[in-house]
């Protein structure tokens, strides 16, 4: 028989609070990434309607554990001074986490943009964090960043304009990137630009 829907509504809810702490207290690429992913399953059911409020607190504990993982890829990768090719393996396990906030990014984006702004714009900026060469991240982050972006630019165009997000500078240097899965994601970007109508500026560059 089916489940109530306002039984399976609590029980979603609980389950998604109970994947993040757990994400949050015992961290561990694999775990963290797992859970992650878990609830962007949860966020993504057309069946299921979680509130905004809840949809918002776990963006930024999201949020909280990506940027956790980025700083320990940063120190395990400085610490050993390896070269970037070496560095990229190294910070391969915590970028999956970041990966996993890129593909849970993009279903917020779809289904929760109206309502969480705050919280996905500043998601936003911890994913153009990954794109500023100066902090010369490797592929892997550069790689989920450039996703995260594209996804803000397709579901909350105005917002990235309003924002100033360099997105068009972005993509040129993705454009020429060394790795081909960048390459591939700027592309794809370009068509989101030319399809968001993001600004003259960036329309008059594609």
């Amino acid at each position: 028989a089916a489940a109530n829907p306002t039984t399976a509504q609590q029980a979603a809810v609980q389950c998604l609070g109970k994947l993040i702490e757990t994400a949050k207290s015992k961290y561990s690429p694999e775990y963290t990434t797992s859970a992650i992913d878990a609830i962007a399953v949860i966020l993504a059911d057309d069946r299921l309607t979680v509130a905004g409020g809840v949809v918002g607190e776990l963006l930024e504990r999201v949020e909280a554990i990506g940027r956790f993982a980025v700083k320990r890829a940063i120190s395990s990768s400085s610490k050993d001074q390896v070269d970037e090719e070496d560095d990229d393996d190294m910070q391969a396990d915590d970028a999956e986490v970041v990966y996993a906030i890129a593909r849970l990014y993009a279903t917020a984006c779809k289904r929760h943009h109206s309502t969480n702004q705050p919280q996905l714009m500043s998601i936003l900026r911890f994913a153009m964090e990954q794109l500023d060469v100066k902090r010369r991240r490797g592929t892997p982050l550069v790689h989920a960043g450039l996703c995260m972006m594209v996804d803000a630019v397709q579901w909350m165009p105005q917002q990235v304009a309003q924002q100033g997000c360099p997105v068009s500078g972005v993509l040129s240097a993705c454009l020429s990137h060394q790795d081909r899965d960048i390459r591939q994601a700027a592309v794809f970007g370009c068509g989101v630009v030319g399809e968001s109508h993001v600004g003259d500026d960036m329309l008059v560059w594609l």
